[in-house]
């Protein structure tokens, strides 16, 4: 009886450090793939910006243009 109380109580601490070291794998794993989802969030986020600035120059060019284009249509038809 002493024996398989003792065979049961080696087992129950086997099982104790499996779970510890299938707990800290899980840990590991689940702080790795946070770590990348943060560098994808913020290349996307630089990225997002990039675009936006992009948009914003040509408009501002856009808008430059056609005001030009309008000064031009003014000072010629005053003329004539």
């Amino acid at each position: 009886m002493l024996d398989r109380t003792l065979i049961i109580f080696i087992t129950k601490k086997k099982d104790k450090g499996v779970a510890l070291l299938l707990t800290m794998f899980i840990l590991i794993a689940l702080a790795s793939m946070s770590i990348a989802m943060l560098s994808i969030i913020q290349t996307s986020s630089k990225n997002t910006v990039r675009a936006h600035r992009s948009v914003v120059t040509y408009q501002a060019a856009e808008f430059g243009i056609e005001t030009g284009r309008v000064s031009l249509v003014e000072e010629f038809s005053i003329k004539f």
